[in-house]
């Protein structure tokens, strides 16, 4: 550009005839103009790629960004299909299952009634309760077989644990005829001993033929002492029970 006006310059100080100067003149500022004119395109087309290239960049990073969105949740949607076919087969299974695990339901069910029914009265009738939830949860048509199934071991659990414990409580007995409320020693499904609070009447329940019978009175200290042990109210010791007749002869 400083090239350009300074030809400008010189051009008007020689010393040329008289129509050619204005003539002159007139393209030496065409060319001015072009050369400004050429600059300025330049300057614009130099902005313009600026803008593009950056713009070009950040679409080829948000391109790159949404192929690996697409690849994760094609990843996705394998895994979910994957999952739902599991569950499905899982469902087609459980239909199956659920007609065969009715019959062990039932099966159980009945064991369990014939246990509480025919061994010791021991708490009988928090036994029945247990077993009176059991059944309406077997019978709800709602229920699925994995509640079912955790109920019928709850009550197994139970029964198990019962078999084995050893603990005293109040309840009603009846011996020969007479219904009296009396403390009852039970040493799990092994033998159940009762006492009356006065400690005047001790006796054992027969197993054999489900009675409670009264016993001699020198095993009334014996009882009642097995009962503090049971109680932790006596350290533990050695006692002679009668266990009554535990099989039908």
């Amino acid at each position: 550009m400083k090239k350009l006006l300074f030809i400008a310059l010189c051009i008007c100080l020689v010393p040329a005839a008289r129509g050619q100067r204005p003539e002159a003149e007139k393209q030496v500022r065409a060319a001015i103009d072009t050369r400004q004119q050429t600059q300025q395109q330049r300057e614009q087309w130099a902005a313009e790629r600026k803008e593009l290239s950056a713009r070009l960049e950040k679409l080829s990073r948000r391109r790159e960004a949404l192929l690996a969105e697409k690849a994760r949740l094609l990843a996705e949607i394998s895994r979910l299909s994957e999952t739902v076919k599991e569950r499905e087969r899982a469902v087609a299974e459980s239909a199956e299952l659920s007609g065969d695990m009715e019959p062990l339901f039932s099966r159980v069910r009945k064991e369990l009634s014939t246990l509480v029914e025919t061994g010791p009265p021991y708490l009988l009738a928090e036994r029945r309760a247990a077993l009176s939830e059991l059944d309406r949860v077997l019978a709800d048509p709602e229920a699925k077989q994995d509640r079912k199934l955790s109920a019928l071991f709850s009550a197994l659990l139970a029964e198990a644990r019962r078999a084995s414990e050893v603990a005293v409580y109040r309840a009603d007995v009846t011996v020969n005829g007479e219904r009296i409320l009396a403390d009852v020693l039970a040493l799990g499904r092994t033998a159940l001993f009762f006492q009356s609070p006065d400690q005047k009447v001790t006796g054992v329940y027969h197993l054999a033929d489900r009675q409670w019978r009264t016993v001699s009175a020198k095993y009334s200290r014996p009882v009642r002492a097995a009962m503090e042990m049971a109680d932790q109210r006596r350290p533990a010791d050695l006692v002679l029970l009668p266990l009554g007749r535990l099989e039908v002869p």
